[in-house]
């Protein structure tokens, strides 16, 4: 089987713009960490994109640059009928992720990934928790922003509805403090949740059909600095929460949003309520990094294992989560070290 990686940041999806070298560098982490372990697997032919700016990557497979003079849609339309498959790497925003799997699909390839429908439902935090709440997964409330929401609350985060991570959202105490947000914010379409004390965690799910399967509990490394958020790293497969993580939880997340498909990743607060959902993302996420050193196995495997259809998802590993050990992995220290 001859596989596409196209790995958003660093694979092109900026040629006609300024690199962001926060998702270059995070981008690049997981790109390593994919194409190491689909290289483990017989029969199976590699290539990753790489923007022209940047220095080929020591991967054990084809490197293709894309075109720096047209776009990278028209590029990767180019490329894919070279392929069997194509796992992409892309953020939500502004519907990336949402076209890159539309035109996976249109070519006729194997899509290693959330289906478009599901991605568009997920691309908004808004959407997302409406579907989740409709199932009865418990999750941060996320509204319009208004200043009657601190009759309610001490605090609010501000951020945009179709978000990555941490970018762009902001702690706001009162409604002065909203209004300048808002106003900072210009024309995005932003959404607003209640700051809550906990834990920030996120979990790496394995779905196909409406169904799901939780490989792991991972702690996000996050800083609040200036009312805004920073991502620093993770640890992946983190002990702490894994036992209020319940089955229910995790069946009504797949039954709300069938289309999820692959690996998956979920951000929640671990608070003193419990668990509360705060968003979802229908791709890799940087836990994906420390999953094979933390639970022994190789989940990319474990996605293809995915394709075929008479092997029960509950059959694939592991059984017991948290079996192995924990993985730090580390964003800020190597945040400018692909990057020219």
């Amino acid at each position: 089987m001859r596989i596409l990686v196209f790995e958003f940041a660093s694979g092109g999806g900026f040629a006609r713009t300024e690199l962001d070298p926060e998702l270059v560098a995070e981008g690049q982490l997981m790109l390593r960490a994919v194409v190491a372990d689909l290289g483990e697997l017989p029969d199976i032919d590699l290539a990753v994109t790489c923007d022209h700016r940047l220095p080929i990557l020591d991967l054990p497979c084809q490197t293709m640059y894309l075109k720096s003079d047209q776009s990278w849609a028209d590029s990767l339309e180019e490329i894919l009928p070279e392929f069997d498959a194509v796992w992409p790497i892309a953020p939500e925003t502004d519907h990336v992720l949402e076209r890159v799997t539309t035109a996976v699909v249109d070519a006729g390839c194997l899509l290693l990934n959330s289906r478009p429908e599901a991605v568009r439902i997920t691309a908004s935090k808004k959407e997302t928790i409406r579907r989740l709440q409709r199932f009865g997964v418990p999750v941060v409330p996320t509204v319009e922003p208004s200043p009657a929401l601190f009759g309610e609350f001490d605090s609010i985060v501000l951020k945009p509805d179709d978000g990555v991570g941490c970018i762009g959202s902001r702690i706001c105490h009162g409604p002065a403090d909203l209004a300048q947000a808002l106003a900072d914010q210009g024309e995005q379409r932003l959404i607003a949740q209640p700051y809550v004390e906990g834990l920030s965690m996120s979990l790496s799910l394995l779905c196909r059909d409406g169904k799901a399967k939780l490989l792991a509990c991972n702690r996000q490394r996050v800083a609040v600095i200036n009312d805004s958020f920073r991502l620093l790293g993770c640890v992946a497969n983190d002990r702490p929460g894994q036992e209020v993580i319940t089955k229910h939880i995790i069946d009504s997340i797949a039954l709300a949003i069938p289309g999820l498909w692959g690996y998956v990743g979920v951000d929640l607060i671990l608070g003193r309520e419990g668990p509360r959902i705060l968003e979802i993302n229908p791709r890799l996420t940087l836990s994906y990094v420390g999953l094979k050193r933390g639970l022994g196995i190789n989940p990319a495997a474990l996605v293809l294992a995915l394709l075929d259809r008479e092997t029960p998802l509950k059959s694939l590993q592991p059984d017991a989560i948290g079996a192995r050990t924990s993985v730090n992995i580390e964003l800020e220290s190597i945040l400018h070290s692909h990057v020219r």
